[in-house]
Parts: C-alpha cells; structure tokens; sequence
C-alpha cells in the first residue's frame, strides 16, 4: 500500500518552499543569494503599534460614551421613580 503524508506536512513543506523563493534574490550578473532577513522589520511594527493605538483610543472614547449613557438613563430613571 502506498502511504500518503499528512496533510499539514504538505502545507508546512509548501510554506517552506514559499518561504525560500522569496529570500532568494538575483543579481545584475546573474548571481544568486539569499537575504539574512528573519522576522519584521521596525518600521511595519511602529505600524502595527500606531495602528493598536488608534484602536485602542476609539474604544476608550466610546467606553467613555457608553458610561456616560449609563449614568444619565439611571438619573432619569430614578427622576420617574420620585416623581411617582
């Protein structure tokens, strides 16, 4: 019986291969090598950090809102309940 690999092993084997095609680059004279690069790089991680920022603004903005809701309808609440 002919045995198959796992399907992950699959996946993992062409990320690999994926992987390796793009840190290999060409030069004018037809060299080859391949770039040290491993991981991101400083400036996509200032954007990922401005972006977490901007979000984290917003949602404290409409924690804010949200509270302020809150205390107003139990205000009024407690005004409807004098008034009976």
């Amino acid at each position: 019986m002919r045995s198959f690999k796992p399907l992950s092993s699959c996946f993992s084997l062409l990320r690999k291969a994926l992987s390796d095609k793009a840190r290999v680059k060409t030069l004018k004279d037809g060299e080859v090598y391949r770039s040290n690069q491993n991981g991101r790089i400083m400036l996509e991680m200032l954007g990922v950090l401005a972006i977490i920022g901007i979000l984290s603004i917003a949602s404290l903005t409409g924690l804010q809102w949200a509270l302020a809701k809150y205390k107003a309808n139990n205000t009024m609440q407690d005004v409807h309940v004098w008034a009976m």
